[in-house]
């Protein structure tokens, strides 16, 4: 379909019919022609799609599931040259309703960043997307059902349905809105579960706790809550997905999505690949991407760097490519929509960069992209995965700004800080740092060699890694290349035989690797390495079960480190104050307050430096463990290792996850939620 062709219709389509004739003509190049056969979702309530459709032929529906009946109700009726997605572009937020195709269509899509440009610079337009909004609500209002009286407690009604559970009890179906929500009772629950199961704390009296939940059949949601708040009594309450979202917005619990907007943008211009890859580049490949695709990769990677992401990903699906940046542990999606004549390319733009085979589609394969944006380096560590729909692409971010910390700004307890710096002055042990996917182990790791490099330049450092995160100078590193056979073990048996100070092995994932790297702690090599495990007896117990015994381990290990990331309150905005009695039984329980000495809690009400959300950035929660003396001579005699962990608490050795974690509260670091979510982890 030519410009000129759908020039001619947006002029007298709602939108565009008061604008002068060359505001169609200047955006009809930009907008794509999309057909869509009858049935089509032309858009789903919950996605974040921030673009506007305009219905160029056919018929479609906007209607509106209702959660409590599973009944769906038609708000009203699309027709030719009316437009739809309007909320989720202007609010850049999930979309609140679903739009069907009945008929045969074809939808010209316009660019949620073209909307906001032509609202601002073109009046006609922004008066006639009001007048639309503002026959839209008389619409939707006429069409849905009656709200139940404001001063209902409990609003559940005769003539609205509810939720049957298998067990014969009734859920009732309540408007989030008939209760007086307070930030108080938000705070009980962290984010993260709130986000991840769409729920929400309604009402606190003594210790019932009113939670309304889009799915109240979650019963993995309602663990998670008692794991946290293991007195709490949960009463749940079916909610809508469109007051989950409302809510959601009203107290900033939208994961960050929009501090990037309202903080300065990072140019998409300034995005430049470093020499290596970009030599890769062909000019045939160049010219199969496209200008659009070379731009649209660099504004991928500007808006990752921009929100602070940990991952970017780009996900195949029928209608383009879904992008995805997980900021502070939460995945979020992006407002902007990659179309689908557009995936493939993009996919294949990154892949390029990062020295893949583009030709190859059926097997995963994992390449380095180098950025640099201004001063700052960062690498991205790319990952494909063959999908039904095609290739999914995950970038992991490394940046050396990060990876590079100054152990003080990881370690914020001092003994824990103290006993890092007494083990990075011996010339031989290993420290073993654990936990989960995500965790943070790897910057841990990459810090402690910075500071060994510091005090130390003399250190001949040598690291196996498999994939090498990130580049440093005066590192010798090695990458595993599975596919020849060279694996951790194979390098660390060479590395021994290069006269090395230090070695670091990225990850113990096999019994030779484990039984190698603690030999080398004990014959004069100062050892890092890391492990999956949730405590620090776990440790001692995965190397058992790698078949190193007690004697090797109680010699050769010196430090042992469980780590898990908790969100970061706001420093500017953070007060203390009281919290409820439910929340602070639940610290009592957890060790995480001391009755016997009150002291007033962290909370923050969120500012313009935060986004009104009170949090900002993450920051490690850590047990550790230091191998006495005396524990080393109780492992050895292969007593218990319950009472070797008992022994490292009782003299001060073990500081566990708890004492931690209440000491940063203390510092007004993490709240209590955040807390109890990182102790009951």
């Amino acid at each position: 379909m030519t410009p000129t062709a759908i020039a001619e219709f947006l002029g007298r389509s709602s939108l565009f019919h008061g604008c002068p004739p060359e505001v169609a003509q200047k955006v009809a190049p930009h907008i794509e022609a999309i057909e869509a056969p009858s049935g089509t979702a032309l858009v789903r309530a919950g996605s974040h799609e921030h673009d506007i459709g305009i219905l160029m032929h056919g018929k479609a529906s906007v209607s509106m599931l209702d959660s409590a009946s599973g009944s769906r109700t038609t708000l009203f009726t699309i027709g030719v040259g009316d437009h739809f997605g309007e909320l989720g572009t202007l609010l850049h937020e999930p979309q609140p309703y679903d739009v069907v195709a009945e008929s045969p269509c074809v939808v010209l899509t316009l660019r949620g960043s073209a909307v906001e440009q032509l609202c601002r610079k073109i009046p006609a337009f922004a008066q006639a997307l009001a007048e639309s909004l503002a026959d839209r609500l008389v619409k939707t209002s006429t069409s849905r059902p009656p709200p139940p009286p404001s001063s209902a407690v409990h609003p559940v009604t005769s003539d609205r349905p509810s939720v049957l559970t298998r067990a014969g009890e009734t859920i009732p179906f309540v408007r989030v809105s008939s209760y007086e929500l307070m930030d108080a009772v938000i705070e009980t629950v962290p984010v993260q579960i709130i986000q991840q199961h769409r729920m929400i704390p309604l009402d606190l009296r003594d210790r019932v706790l009113t939670i309304g939940m889009v799915d109240p059949f979650n019963e993995a949601a309602l663990r998670d809550l008692r794991r946290v708040l293991h007195n709490a009594e949960p009463k749940v309450v079916a909610i809508s997905t469109e007051d989950f979202i409302a809510a959601t917005r009203r107290f900033k619990l939208h994961g960050f999505a929009h501090r990037a907007r309202r903080g300065q943008r990072l140019d998409p211009n300034s995005v430049v690949f470093d020499e290596t890859d970009s030599k890769r580049d062909s000019e045939r490949s160049l010219q199969s991407a496209g200008e659009q695709i070379v731009a649209l990769a660099s504004e991928v990677v500007a808006t990752g760097l921009e929100r602070g992401a940990s991952d970017i990903h780009l996900e195949p699906e029928r209608e383009g490519v879904r992008v995805r940046f997980r900021v502070n542990g939460m995945l979020l999606d992006w407002e902007q929509t990659v179309q689908a004549h557009l995936a493939k390319a993009l996919i294949a733009r990154f892949k390029v960069l990062a020295g893949l085979d583009i030709a190859e589609k059926r097997r995963p394969q994992d390449g380095r992209i180098g950025v640099r944006v201004g001063r700052r380096d960062v690498d991205l560590r790319v990952s494909t995965l063959p999908a039904s729909e095609g290739e999914k692409l995950v970038m992991r971010v490394f940046e050396a700004a990060a990876m590079l910390r100054p152990l003080e700004q990881i370690f914020v307890e001092e003994g824990t800080l103290s006993a890092m710096r007494d083990v990075l002055q011996r010339p031989y042990g290993a420290i073993v740092v654990a936990g989960p996917t995500g965790s943070g182990k790897t910057s841990t790791l990459y810090a402690a060699l910075h500071e060994r490099q510091k005090i130390r330049p003399d250190t001949n450092i040598i690291t196996v890694e498999d994939p090498i995160e990130y580049r440093l100078d005066g590192v010798t590193q090695v990458q595993v290349h599975h596919a020849i056979g060279l694996g951790f073990a194979q390098v660390l048996r060479a590395m021994l035989r290069q006269d090395p100070d230090v070695v670091m092995v990225g990850e113990v994932r096999d019994e030779e690797t484990a039984q190698l790297a603690l030999e080398a702690a004990m014959t004069g090599h100062l050892v890092f390495t890391s492990i999956h495990a949730n405590n620090a007896g776990a440790v001692i117990q995965r190397f058992e079960n790698f078949g190193c015994n007690r004697t090797v381990i109680a010699h050769s290990m010196a430090l042992v480190l469980i780590q898990r990331l908790a969100r970061r309150l706001c420093p500017r905005c953070t007060v203390t104050g009281d919290v409820p009695e439910l929340l602070r039984d639940s610290l009592i329980a957890r060790k995480l307050y001391d009755p016997a000495s009150p002291v007033p809690l962290p909370r923050a009400p969120g500012c313009d430096a935060c986004d009104q959300t009170g949090l900002l950035g993450r920051v490690a929660v850590i047990e550790s463990m230091r191998l006495t003396d005396e524990i080393r001579s109780m492992l050895m005699a292969n007593r218990p290792l319950g009472d070797a962990i008992a022994l490292a608490e009782q003299t001060g050795a073990l500081v566990q996850f708890p004492r931690y974690a209440s000491f940063m509260m203390g510092q007004r670091l993490i709240g209590p939620a955040e807390a109890l979510l990182s102790v009951a982890s």
